[in-house]
């Protein structure tokens, strides 16, 4: 195993944007500025994806199921509420969900996976919020 190359990561990410704004995809980037001076949670943070799931009309926030994961879903939450993105839900309870569990097949159908890091109580607030915009 070798140390992670952060100007590697950082130049592919870069091309990945780059690629991105070629094919005209629209792309926001979370503001990794910290929240606060003990609100410095940037773990993981370039898994962004786990932190949501985007449907047409706004963002199914997540419920972390690793603790130390749990407070960077508030840098996601903040980058959309100043950019207007509505945000539909968040996973609450015992509900645990990561965005990355969950995949459009196409229009109408979502699948999402349960297991370790997404249960069954985040299933069920996922699917009630999916119901609502007829995707199954």
């Amino acid at each position: 195993m070798r140390p992670i190359d952060h100007s590697r990561i950082s130049a592919e990410f870069d091309e990945i944007i780059k690629t991105f704004n070629g094919l005209e995809i629209q792309t926001l980037l979370i503001d990794p500025t910290p929240l606060s001076e003990d609100r410095q949670y940037l773990y993981n943070m370039m898994y962004c994806r786990d932190l949501l799931f985007m449907t047409p009309l706004g963002a199914i926030i997540s419920n972390m199921a690793n603790n130390s994961r749990k407070d960077e879903i508030l840098y996601a939450q903040r980058t959309l509420k100043e950019n207007n993105i509505p945000i539909l839900r968040t996973i609450e309870g015992k509900g645990r969900f990561e965005g990355a569990d969950a995949l459009w097949v196409n229009e109408n159908l979502v699948v999402v996976g349960v297991g370790n890091r997404t249960n069954n109580e985040a299933y069920l607030q996922i699917k009630n919020v999916l119901q609502k915009l007829n995707v199954d």
